[in-house]
């Protein structure tokens, strides 16, 4: 897999750390750093693995990617990739896509561990960003229970955060239930979706 890495709004090639991790085992497989002057990059995947990659610079957002060739009709599909990271902005919001919980748990899952091990390094590169972090929930019970279950997932991500020695003066959290959906909740896909966490920059 190879491409660029440029700023999203002005194009500028960036140089950046990439990190690929294996998401059945959460073992780290890969990492290197796209080119600084051209914003090259390659990176190695092997066939019947399931894949997250992470590109990461200081002032910007991280941005996560997965990747399944377990699927033998999806390899060919991933030669190219150009990836635009967006700048550190008060009121950005990112969905942390790989944080997994059981069903009615609020237990991090040890799946989650890479995705949250790129978060607390992105909030020690970037000393002077503040977040919130917030819980979401599809529309499947009651609006009370909903509420308590998000704040609790969001609780834990705070948790390990505080754990990496992030300072609490940096971080907060909340759960806002299923009150802010983004997608449908009439679909499987859409209540999906709808179970998150994300982060907002203060």
């Amino acid at each position: 897999l190879s491409g660029k890495v440029s700023d999203k709004e002005t194009k500028k090639y960036l140089g950046s750390q990439i990190e690929i991790f294996n998401q059945e085992s959460s073992e780290e497989v890969f990492k290197v750093q796209s080119d600084s002057v051209n914003g090259e990059y390659l990176v190695v995947l092997n066939e019947g693995g399931r894949y997250g990659m992470y590109v990461s610079r200081p002032g910007y957002l991280f941005k996560e990617l997965d990747f399944d060739l377990k699927q033998s009709d999806k390899l060919l599909s991933y030669d190219t990739l150009n990836i635009e990271l967006e700048k550190v902005k008060a009121g950005t919001k990112k969905i942390l896509k790989n944080i997994f919980f059981d069903f009615d748990k609020f237990e991090l899952k040890e799946s989650s561990i890479p995705e949250l091990e790129v978060f607390a390094d992105f909030m020690k590169k970037n000393k002077t960003v503040k977040v919130e972090i917030q819980g979401h929930t599809d529309n499947n019970g009651g609006e009370e229970y909903n509420q308590q279950l998000s704040e609790n997932r969001a609780k834990a991500v705070y948790l390990f955060l505080i754990n990496k020695g992030i300072s609490k003066s940096r971080l907060l959290y909340s759960g806002k239930g299923s009150s802010n959906p983004i997608a449908d909740n009439n679909s499987e896909e859409g209540r999906g979706q709808n179970r998150r966490i994300e982060f907002i920059i203060r």
